[in-house]
């Protein structure tokens, strides 16, 4: 095997030019170290080159000064290629020029002596050229230094992709180094003023791809003698091996990998945990939208009958128009028939007055008055008949019977009078009784929705209350609980429930404030009017000694039996609860009258200095006034209840209400009719059938004179058959003329009753959704095919039917609701206890929901594809690498 200074590669072979790659051609400096006043050149064409001289004659130099081209001045150990041991030349030794040193007789020290004392300029510059592609590179530095300055020199950097010359591009510049800048800018040349740019951008220039390189060229070029091979190829050729390190990246990317498989299965745990608990919030959220849906609906039930009636007025009224103007056409006929009749006539009596009918017509206006008589007093009586009827008074027949029944016209309006004070009394009570009712029914609804979604028994408006000072403090609301919420009587001692709630409704109601926000909530407090009774205890962080009675005072004490919930909170309660609830409880009245602090079932309440208490103002097992505990359902179940009664009550006091108003109607009736029974004062008034008698004795008299004259019969036969048809045409028109009066009187009537449902739909009700709308458009459309008649009544009862459906259909809706409910804070608990650090800002209520719908988007979308992903990258990289 054959040895030699160069490659196989770098040797000339079958004609091809060795010299390949990026090579030096030419290195010029300027006051670069003993090199001063002109440039020099050392040419090297490209070609492998010795440099060769006596000591001193510059050769250290000129290779510091390709050193100083190619790496940081910082990292170039200057002395190393001169064989020195200590620092003799730096980079400012160079550029001033420094040659030799001179003694100070005064002070036995020495000081370097320059060519160049300052405001000078010097210049190194390499062009190296690839032969292959037929480019150049130019690297360049200038350095310069003031008169007086200490430091290293200033510098700037330069590359450039055309070959330049120090003698052609940095010289003639003037004083100002800008202007040299300036001048090799406008020539292409990119400065820098920074080392590092300058690296990254020569090497990118001469495909350099690692800085490590450059490194190892500084230790091959600046030493002159290499001793042992080996430690010079382990020192500056290899990289040094820590184990260590390896090791722990093993162990790291192990810990990364389990880490990122824990994160999928969390993942997964708590999306398999949230997929139920969502579906019932989903299910929730939906039968909250269908009890709005519904109680939208039972609003909006007055609005949508009105508007049904409308419909029904206003076909009914343009019928009853059609009707009389069809009647009006009809009367313009019969009068026509009538005028030409009673011209008939009156030609046939002139004709009878000729054969001797004077009596005739005498007697026949007699009977015409007597007729007119007998149709006037038979109206009144009919009229009397009617309002007898009406007043519930006997009917009349005889002059006799009408004085008696004029004798109970006072009496009897003396009592109708009665009878309207009472209805009128009645009707006011039951408004106000129906008023209190649905203050209270209200109330109990609003309840009803406050409970929903939450587990305690506090009454709303301590909520409420409790989440304005929350929301604007910033604050939890489990941060400052209500002592109701952390206590509770245990379920086999509900026997004394009801006493636990007296002595303790007090401490129930009262806020917990722990140290850390005492300042906060002590000044919202009292810079608010609250509108409500509030009282709140400052629990500190920690407990001095326990004063007072002591929990073992009693065999059987009440506090026993109270439950306090796990927490911050609980250390203080309990000693509370010693406090205030050290009552014996106590099974007969002898035990109570021994004892010095004791309670019974029934509720009455023994404390010290003799003080005894029975609030008896509600009844000891009604659950609705209950604050203690973190379960509801039962309040709630006794709420839904209540709100039941309370809905029966009010359909009750409607119902009595409107047969009220029927009555009073029929009173009102009654009494109109024995006013206008005064209006009769004498039989002789109502007596008709005297003139019919009348009536009978001229028939009779005009019958015997026609029977005398032939003539005379054959006029007054004619004209008595003019005369009915008279009789008989005239008596059609007061038929349409009557009809006319009843169709306009009730289209008068139905008018008044649309301008009163218009006003329903023109009230400050807002408009109906078009959904609403459409919902009870079927609803009545249901009911009404039922009916045989569609009329108002019919859309009464329509109304009456849906309300009671909808009613019945929202308290089923609201206790599954709360059922629901109950549910969802369980399942919220479980998984919070899980996983509490996922939903520190949320809490047990359903209107957390979109917190977890947005954790379960989160972990979906965002969590669980990346855990995957990143388990996979590590599993797949990580592991295989290692």
């Amino acid at each position: 095997m054959s040895q030699g200074l160069f490659s196989a590669v770098e040797l000339e072979v079958g004609g091809v030019d060795p010299r390949i790659g990026w090579r030096l051609e030419r290195l010029e400096v300027l006051n670069w170290g003993t090199f001063d006043r002109r440039v020099w050149t050392f040419l090297a064409n490209g070609n492998n080159a010795l440099l060769t001289g006596d000591i001193g004659s510059g050769k250290s130099t000129m290779v510091d000064a390709v050193t100083t081209l190619l790496m940081a001045s910082q990292k170039i150990a200057y002395n190393k290629a001169a064989g020195a041991e200590q620092r003799e030349r730096t980079l400012r030794s160079y550029v001033a020029g420094h040659y030799k040193s001179e003694q100070n007789e005064f002070t036995s020290g020495s000081r370097a002596v320059g060519l160049r004392p300052g405001n000078t300029y010097s210049v190194i510059l390499g062009v190296f050229a690839n032969r292959a592609y037929g480019t150049s590179v130019t690297l360049a530095q200038v350095f310069w230094m003031k008169e007086g300055h200490q430091g290293q020199p200033d510098r700037f950097y330069l590359t450039s992709s055309e070959e330049l010359s120090i003698a052609g591009d940095f010289t003639e510049f003037g004083t100002d180094v800008s202007g040299l800048k300036r001048r090799l800018r406008e020539r292409g040349a990119r400065l820098h003023d920074h080392f590092p740019d300058y690296g990254r951008d020569f090497r990118r220039m001469l495909g350099i791809e690692s800085e490590q390189a450059m490194d190892l060229f500084h230790q091959t070029v600046s030493m002159k003698s290499v001793g042992d091979l080996n430690d010079f190829v382990r020192q500056h050729m290899l990289e040094p091996f820590d184990a260590k390190p390896a090791i722990d990246d093993l162990i790291a990317h192990f810990e990364d990998l389990s880490a990122a498989h824990e994160a999928v299965l969390r993942a997964r745990a708590q999306l398999a945990e949230l997929a139920p608990l969502l579906a019932e919030c989903d299910e929730f959220a939906a039968i909250e939208v269908q009890i709005g849906s519904m109680t939208a609906q039972r609003d909006g039930l007055e609005r949508h009958a009105a508007q049904v009636k409308i419909g029904l007025l206003d076909a009914s009224v343009s019928g009853l128009s059609a009707a009389i103007e069809a009647r009006g056409r009809t009367l313009a006929d019969l009068d026509a028939q009538i005028a030409g009749l009673d011209s008939d006539r009156q030609r046939l009596e002139l004709e009878r007055a000729g054969f001797g009918g004077d009596r005739i017509r005498e007697i026949e206006q007699a009977m015409t008055e007597a007729d007119a008589q007998r149709v006037s007093r038979r109206a009144r009586f009919d009229q009397a008949a009617e309002l007898l009827q009406r007043a519930q008074l006997p009917a009349v027949a005889t002059a006799e019977q009408f004085a008696t029944v004029r004798t109970l016209l006072e009496p009897a309006l003396a009592r109708v009078g009665e009878e309207l004070a009472e209805a009128d009394n009645r009707i006011q009570e039951l408004a106000v009784e129906r008023g209190g009712i649905a203050d209270e029914s209200r109330e109990v609804n609003e309840e009803l929705l406050s409970l929903q979604g939450r587990v305690s028994n506090l009454p709303r408006q301590s909520l409420d209350l409790r989440a304005r000072l929350c929301e604007e403090l910033k604050i939890a609301d489990d941060e400052l609980p209500f002592a109701g919420e952390l206590m509770q009587v245990r379920r086999e001692d509900s026997a004394w429930e009801g006493v636990a709630e007296r002595v303790l409704r007090s401490l129930g109601l009262s806020l917990l404030v722990p140290q850390e926000h005492y300042a906060a909530a002590s000044q919202w407090i009292n810079d608010r009017h609250l509108g409500t009774r509030l009282v709140y205890y400052r629990v500190p962080a920690s407990l001095g000694p326990s004063s007072g009675a002591s929990a073992d005072a009693v065999e059987n004490p009440l506090h026993a039996i109270v439950l306090v919930k796990a927490g911050t909170f609980a250390p203080w309660l309990e000693r509370q609860l010693v406090a205030r609830a050290r009552h014996e409880l106590t099974e007969t009245m002898d035990d109570f009258r021994r004892a010095e602090w004791a309670v019974t079932k029934q509720g009455q309440v023994k404390s010290g200095g003799g003080r005894h208490d029975k609030d008896d103002s509600r009844r000891i097992d009604d659950r609705r006034s209950y604050v203690l505990g973190w379960n509801n359902e039962e309040k709630v179940q006794l709420l839904i209840e209540e709100a039941q009664q309370l809905q029966r009550q009010l359909t009750r006091i409607d119902d009595e209400r409107a047969a009220l108003a029927i009555a009073r109607r029929l009173v009102e009736e009654r009494r109109t009719s024995l006013d206008q029974l005064q209006v009769f004062a004498d039989w002789s008034e109502l007596d008709w059938e005297a003139s019919v008698n009348r009536i009978a004795e001229l028939a009779a008299e005009k019958q015997r004179i026609e029977v005398s004259s032939n003539e005379l019969a054959k006029v007054t036969e004619a004209l008595a058959l003019v005369l009915g048809a008279l009789v008989e045409r005239r008596g059609e028109r007061d038929i349409l003329i009557g009809e006319n009066r009843g169709d306009e009187r009730e289209r008068d009537s139905q008018g008044l009753a649309l301008q009163r449902f218009r006003a329903v739909l023109e009230g400050d009700a807002p408009k109906l959704p078009a959904e609403v709308a459409k919902d009870l458009e079927r609803l009545f459309d249901k009911r009404l095919r039922a009916e045989p008649t569609v009329d108002l009544d019919a859309v009464d009862r329509a109304d009456a039917s849906i309300r009671t459906t909808l009613t019945n259909g929202i308290d089923t809706k609201r206790q599954d609701l709360q059922r629901r409910g109950q549910r969802i804070v369980g399942r919220m608990r479980e998984f919070r206890s899980k996983f509490p650090l996922d939903v520190a800002e949320a809490d047990d209520s359903v209107q957390s929901a979109d917190e977890y719908r947005r954790l379960q988007e989160r972990l979906a979308v965002d969590d669980l594809p990346r855990f995957e992903a990143s388990f996979k990258e590590y599993l797949n990289t990580n592991t295989i690498r290692d």
